[in-house]
């Protein structure tokens, strides 16, 4: 009886439960799950990447071929040489853009200038006072173009004339003591040297009043006053540019090659371009050098006969008779 008692209190054998398998089992399943959907993602991203690798890729255009542009570099080359650019000095009696003139021309292009042309500049500042002139108006050789009120440089020149009065004096005692002894040597020279100062601002100041006025150096005409009036003028400003229009000459741009047959004294007929009117003249002088770039020479000429409604800056063309290009042509006409 005691060991059928003491049956029940030994242990029963060790075992796995049923409920441990069963959450085991799941969560084996839902491990299983996830790594499936993640494989299944990876291989849609994937899958579109590998269809543009696997397509060729498109051949490259073949480079254009350098030969057909070689040509172009020295067809440029004659058309700079047969057109070459003219100094400044024939650019300003060429029109604007004209090439200068070939040997075989008959006709070659110029412009009136006058022989006398003058831009004054103040040499002083100061306040104008008087510019009786205006724009167009003639004027005499010798009349005041402009004035400046110079009463400020009238008054320091009177007072330096009076100092050098005052050393001039004691130069003087100095010189009348030194017969004496009364006085050193030193004395009188240093004297001597306030004098030779004194006398020297006076003089500077006296042509600063020469410069107060500018007067007409020939007869003729205003082209332009820059300045005016009552105006404050700097040193150096701009006032007003005359021109003497009593002797007008011709300058012509002519080919270096007519040197051969073109000197001095030979005539010429103008034409005008602003009044179609023609004028007799001839050669005064010849450049003194040939423009190295565009081979031209420039020619001066003068009138020779009336040369009414004629003005500076008008422009036109020169025939000579003896040009061999214009003889050329008059025997080739019928």
């Amino acid at each position: 009886m005691s060991e059928e008692r003491d049956a029940p209190s030994n242990p029963r054998p060790a075992g796995v439960p049923v409920r441990t398998l069963v959450i085991g089992a799941a969560f084996v399943v839902a491990l299983a799950a996830i790594a499936w959907g993640y494989l299944g993602g990876e291989r849609k991203r994937n899958a579109p990447s590998a269809a543009p690798v696997s397509a060729p890729a498109p051949a490259p255009a073949p480079a254009p071929a350098p030969v057909a542009a070689a040509p172009a570099a020295p067809a440029s080359a004659p058309a700079s040489a047969s057109t070459p650019t003219p100094s400044a000095d024939v650019a300003a009696v060429l029109p604007a853009g004209a090439a200068p003139p070939r040997p075989d021309a008959t006709a070659v292009r110029g412009v009136i200038k006058p022989k006398d042309e003058v831009l004054f500049s103040a040499k002083i500042a100061g306040r104008i006072a008087q510019m009786p002139y205006r724009e167009g108006e003639r004027f005499q050789k010798g009349v005041v173009l402009v004035a400046f009120d110079c009463t400020r440089i009238r008054a320091e020149a009177n007072a330096a004339w009076a100092a050098n009065r005052a050393s001039n004096q004691v130069l003087r005692q100095s010189q009348e003591l030194d017969k004496y002894n009364a006085i050193g040597k030193t004395d009188v020279q240093i004297a001597k040297a306030k004098a030779e100062q004194s006398g020297a601002e006076a003089g500077a100041l006296e042509a600063q009043m020469r410069d107060c006025t500018i007067t007409a150096p020939f007869s003729g005409i205003v082209v332009e006053n820059i300045s005016h009036l009552h105006e404050n003028a700097a040193a150096g400003k701009e006032l007003t540019r005359v021109l003497n229009d009593s002797e007008l000459e011709m300058h012509l741009i002519a080919p270096s090659a007519w040197l051969s047959w073109l000197q001095p004294g030979s005539p010429f007929r103008f034409r005008i371009d602003e009044t179609a009117r023609s004028y007799e003249g001839k050669v005064a002088r010849l450049g003194a050098s040939v423009d190295p770039v565009s081979q031209t020479v420039r020619v001066v000429g003068v009138f020779t006969g009336n040369r009414d409604n004629v003005l500076p800056g008008m422009s036109g063309s020169a025939e000579f008779p003896q040009n061999p290009a214009l003889q050329s042509n008059a025997q080739a006409r019928p």
